[in-house]
């Protein structure tokens, strides 16, 4: 325990002097080893605690390295802290991975000059500007304790708790004597005489050693903390020190993680076995290391790295690979133990796992309790070489166990661990849980069965009913919707663009499938196109937001670039697949300005009256890369993969999505289906499709969420996952109509729904029982005889949306059963 710190905490609990915590700034490799020296010996010949910011991402200097023999010379009074600038990114996953970055940069200089015995490790952090920009429980994955953010009118600091063992102390002053001796000392003098903790931030000169009156002026405010200090009205400590007393449990989390060599070792009077009775003993938690981990519960062990899981075994969350070398990029552990040595601490890194690195259990007698502790959080390898006679196995379980008992350390299994350093982050949890079901309940590859082949060309037939059935024979575009009413049909003659491109769509699929031939597709998307209205807005031929199917007529002005380029999309596929000729969609595509809707390659919507930017949608990653097939340019809000389709992106692509907003099968899995898998729409797919099968396997209810027309007011919802929330409440249920009898838990349940259209393409692009089980289901409930499929199954009451089906429901069914058939056929 760092000095003075049983009696720091009995004085604050005595009503103690306010606190007053001293830094040296500035310390880069600008600085003078001897500058710093100097001045930090004149706080030290006062015995006034301090504490020395490293700052900067430049390699070591000697200026670092004479701090670093300072707080080893000194542990009692100096302490090491690493100063951070904030980025830009906000989000806690991307200053985890910060927290991580500055973790290792620092590890380098805990490793200069360390005796045995005497790990130095940084576990506090310093920042200007009130810690604005800086969410520090994000910081504990990295083993940072303490925040001391400067900033505010120069006023008391104030102390106060969060996270996990953390604190925060905001306020205080920075000043330069090189700026003004005399100046600085009266605002330090101003400073110790007020009320309140305090922050007191000092320069070290850059440069040569400083001159005597420069010297001679941090002589002075050292005098002034001494004789503060004196008669008892400051307090002055470190960050680490008031973090002892103000967490409720001790800072350092250990994890024992024990290595049989050989099932022998866990056998009766085996050496693992005998260590593993003392620790049973002594109350101390432990993580076996496993080779076969099938029904032995695997969240309670780890394997090694070069362990090879069977397809049928339990997936441990964690691995031991002693190189850092053996895990790759796909594995699905999201907890990585490391040979590092004490002096390094754990860090999240760009593979979206967290890194805790090993103490061998050889080292264990080497390394003083207070210096076990003070290396913050680790995990201890013991193997039974480290502890061959039972002398040793009880010597070690003891000492483990005092040093919990004296409040020095807590101890955790590996998992729980994780779960104490890494703060709350619904979207690394959401794509750490994928990652996980990619390898513990992937996706099953393979041809069909003859049966489900003979279904699915039935489900088909039954599809295109509705278009045969309910297209008009002038325009060949079929009805936006049609309400079963009694033994009667009503047809809605109107429709999006958005709808009449599922319908092309459909038509292909409907030709390869067999259900009709080339000269019925070629005709009924010809007419369609040729019934297409244009419209002039701002000079710019465009199509309309709504036309009437019946007559090809405009019912409402506007403009929607998602709708028209899903149009433009399919036109493309029609023209790929020789029903249109490339002549035909070429003279098409120029008959519209779409190019021109588009500023700096952000999309633009004409909506209201008014051209609205459309940028921030999730249909404009599926934009870019239907319009790119037409040589046009279309900026995406997701980021561009770099280097492959990695952890790193898809972490980077899901703070993206969440800033949008929920997400659903389309157009994601639209764009699989038209256009092809992209890093995005593998990563997001596997994230909701993941999503999906943990909410079946936590509620019991099926998930299938897409966009879903209804039979009544609201007529329409969008429903989907944010990922940014966690479990169940990520789910959204939300209706384009603002009125509040739309946004309650009540009509939410009542219209929450199992998509058939969605269900179809999940099938194809994941085939799993999961998936067989929501077309069963839509197969079962959502036939709409002579007139295609229900749009989909209400969750709640199990029954389909009432004889209600749709354009967009049945083309994209079509769509998604020629791919499957295409590909697994």
């Amino acid at each position: 325990m760092p000095l003075g710190a049983a009696n720091l905490r009995f004085a604050f609990a005595q009503g103690a002097p306010d606190n007053l915590v001293l830094c040296l700034t500035g310390i880069g490799p600008e600085t003078a080893p001897e500058s710093l020296a100097a001045v930090a010996e004149v706080f030290i010949s006062n015995a006034i605690p301090l504490c020395l910011v490293l700052e900067g991402d430049a390699p070591l200097s000697p200026a670092m390295e004479i701090a670093a023999d300072l707080a080893r010379r000194e542990p009692g009074l100096v302490e090491l802290v690493a100063g951070y600038a904030p980025g830009e990114a906000s989000e806690r996953y991307f200053q985890m991975l910060a927290a991580g970055a500055l973790r290792r940069h620092l590890s380098d200089l805990a490793e200069v000059g360390a005796p045995e015995g005497e790990p130095l490790v940084a576990r506090s952090v310093f920042t200007r500007g009130k810690g604005d920009g800086v969410d520090f429980p994000a910081f504990r994955s990295a083993g940072f304790h303490a925040l001391l953010a400067l900033g505010g009118d120069g006023g008391a600091a104030r102390l106060s708790s969060i996270g996990r063992q953390q604190i925060v102390y905001s306020g205080g002053v920075e000043l330069d004597l090189k700026t003004g001796v005399d100046a600085a000392i009266a605002r330090a003098e101003a400073l110790v005489q007020a009320a309140g903790n305090g922050l007191l931030a000092l320069r070290v000169p850059s440069g040569a050693a400083p001159e005597a009156a420069l010297l001679a002026g941090f002589e002075s405010v050292a005098a002034r903390l001494r004789e503060a200090m004196d008669r008892g009205s400051r307090r002055c400590t470190r960050p680490i020190d008031l973090v002892l007393r103000l967490s409720a449990q001790p800072p350092a989390g250990l994890a024992i993680v024990l290595k049989p060599e050989s099932e022998n070792a866990l056998q009766p009077g085996g050496v693992i076995a005998g260590l593993i009775g003392e620790l049973d003993r002594n109350g101390l938690p432990y993580t076996l290391v496993r080779d076969e981990v099938q029904g032995t519960g695997a969240s309670a062990y780890c394997v090694a790295a070069d362990t090879q899981l069977g397809a049928t075994e339990a997936i441990p969350p964690c691995v031991l690979d002693m190189t850092g070398a053996g895990v790759s990029e796909t594995d699905p552990f999201h907890v990585v133990l490391f040979e590092g040595g004490a002096a390094t601490g754990p860090y999240l890194g760009q593979d979206a796992r967290l890194w805790i690195p090993l103490l061998r259990g050889r080292d264990l007698a080497r390394l003083s309790p207070d210096a076990l502790a003070t290396a913050s959080d680790h995990a201890i390898l013991v193997t039974a070489g480290d502890v061959p006679t039972e002398l040793d196995r009880t010597a070690l379980a003891l000492s483990l166990a005092r040093l919990r008992d004296r409040g020095a350390a807590q101890f955790f299994p590996v998992a729980d661990l994780a779960d104490n350093l890494v703060a709350p982050a619904p979207i690394l949890g959401r794509f750490q849980s994928a990652r996980m079901r990619r390898h513990s309940d992937p996706p099953q590859s393979g041809r069909l069965a003859a049966l489900e082949r003979d279904r699915l060309r039935d489900d088909a037939a039954l599809a295109w009913r509705f278009f045969a059935r309910h297209s008009n024979e002038k325009t060949g575009m079929g009805a936006g919707t049609v309400q079963k009413s009694g033994s009667s049909l009503i047809s809605f003659q109107q429709a999006t663009l958005w709808d009449l491109g599922s319908q092309v769509q459909g038509i292909v699929a409907a030709r390869e499938i067999g259900l009709i031939d080339t000269e019925e597709a070629g005709a009924g998307i010809t007419a369609i196109f040729d019934h297409v209205p244009v419209q002039t807005i701002d000079g710019l031929r465009l199509p309309p937001l709504f036309l009437a199917t019946d007559s090809g007529v405009a019912l409402r002005r506007g403009f929607d670039l998602c709708d028209s380029a899903r149009m433009l999309i399919a036109l493309a596929s029609a023209r790929d697949a020789g029903l249109v000729s490339e002549a035909y969609a070429s003279e098409f595509f120029e008959s519209w300005d779409i190019a021109a809707t588009l500023r700096d390659g952000r999309p633009f919507d004409h909506k209201g009256g008014g051209w609205v930017e459309a940028f921030q949608n999730h249909c404009t990653p599926y934009v870019r890369r239907g319009l790119a097939g037409w040589g046009i340019e279309v900026a995406s809000p997701y980021p561009q993969p770099d280097g492959g389709d990695n952890a790193d992106f898809c972490m980077r692509l899901l703070h993206s999505v969440a800033f949008i907003g929920h997400y659903a099968t389309e157009p994601l899995l639209l764009e699989a289906t038209e256009l092809g898998h992209s890093a995005a729409s593998r990563c997001l797919g596997e994230v909701l499709f993941d999503a999906q099968i943990s909410s079946f396997e936590t509620t019991g209810r099926l998930k299938c969420v897409s966009e879903i027309s209804l039979h009544e007011a609201p007529w329409f919802t969008y429903q989907g996952l944010r990922v940014d929330l966690p479990g169940e409440q990520g789910w959204v249920i939300k209706a384009p109509n603002p009125d509040p009898a739309y946004a309650t838990d009540a009509f939410r349940a009542s219209v929450e729904a199992i998509s058939a259209k969605a269900a179809y393409l999940w099938a194809a692009h994941y085939p799993h029982p999961y998936s067989q089980r929501l077309v069963s289901l839509v197969r079962e409930k959502a036939r709409v005889e002579g007139s295609g499929f229900s749009v989909g199954v209400f969750t709640g009451s199990g029954e389909p949306v009432p004889g209600y089906t749709d354009i967009n429901t049945n083309g994209v069914i079509l769509s998604a059963i020629a791919y499957q058939l295409r590909n697994r056929g």
